[in-house]
This record gives structure tokens, C-alpha cells and sequence, in this order.
């Protein structure tokens, strides 16, 4: 026998809430408060493991996920007022606001080169000068990025040498 008084077990529910207070502080994305210390290292006392029950954590998943699917949506609708609005104070502090919540500007410049991986060519105009075939003419709408996901490639006018051949 121990002399040692034994530790109170900790409850699913004491675990429970501290998954949800750590879940917290990463979904507000809070900096880490530096006096504060987060106990990151696994259990070691006698065998005993810290775990989180995964029906505890589920419903925190599933409304991220619902938080996730709602920022699509709204993205989707700025973006497509952003392409009808013809004011450009108007179209630049939209695109600043959109920066303000992650969402970049892709802007490619007439000039630089066509290329697939990053832009949608809507069409093709006809030059017969050689050193512009295959770079863009005309940015018909600007692309988006959030975070690492493209949101919409910049759809471009492409020049080409064949467009002319075949006229």
C-alpha cells in the first residue's frame, strides 16, 4: 500500500470542458496569453491518459463546419456584387474589406503571360505580332484567393497568332 492519497479522477466532463474552452480560444483565434500555461504534454501519472470523449468535440466540429459552408456563401455573394459594381472607389474599398476577412485580389496585368494553371481564358484575340501570342489582352474579371483555396482564377482575353491565322 502507498502512503499517497490518490488523485480525484477527472471526469469526462471536466475534459469535456476543456476541450471546449481550448476550442474556444482557437476558434477566436485569441493570442495566446503568455501568462497563462497550457498544459500541451500527455498525462504520465500512473498510466492515466487525458483524453476528449469525440461526442463532446462533435458538435463543435459540426458547427465549424456550418460556419465554414456560410462563409462560402457570403464570399460567393460579395464577389458577385464586387463584379457589378462599376465605381472604382467603390470596387477598391470593396476588395480592401474583402482583405479585411482573408480574401486576396488576384490581378494579373495585360501583358503578362497566359497561363492555365492560373487564369480562365474567356477568349482569344488576334495579333500578328509573335511576341504577344499567348499573353493577356484584358482582365475581364479579377480572380480571388481565400487563404489557399482559389475562389475564382481572373478570367482574361488571351492574344494569339492562330486566332489570326484562321480568318
Amino acid at each position: 500500500m502507498t502512503d499517497r492519497m490518490p488523485e480525484p479522477e477527472r471526469t469526462a466532463s471536466d475534459v469535456g470542458a476543456e476541450a471546449d474552452a481550448a476550442l474556444d480560444h482557437a476558434l477566436r483565434e485569441a493570442p495566446v496569453d503568455e501568462s497563462v500555461e497550457y498544459d500541451d504534454q500527455p498525462a504520465t501519472d500512473e498510466g492515466e491518459d487525458d483524453y476528449v470523449l469525440y461526442s463532446e468535440v462533435l458538435p463543435h466540429l459540426e458547427e465549424l463546419a456550418v460556419l465554414r459552408k456560410e462563409r462560402t456563401k457570403l464570399i460567393d455573394v460579395l464577389l458577385y456584387a464586387r463584379d457589378r459594381v462599376s465605381s472604382p472607389a467603390v470596387a477598391s474599398r470593396m476588395d480592401d474589406s474583402l482583405g479585411q476577412i482573408g480574401i486576396q485580389v488576384i490581378h494579373p496585368e495585360p501583358g503578362d503571360r497566359f497561363d492555365a494553371k492560373q487564369h480562365e481564358a474567356s477568349a482569344t484575340v488576334p495579333t500578328t505580332d509573335k511576341a504577344r501570342h499567348g499573353t493577356i489582352a484584358e482582365i475581364e474579371l479579377a480572380g480571388y484567393i481565400d487563404g489557399d483555396r482559389v475562389v475564382r482564377a481572373p478570367i482574361v482575353t488571351v492574344y494569339s497568332t492562330e486566332a489570326q491565322e484562321s480568318q
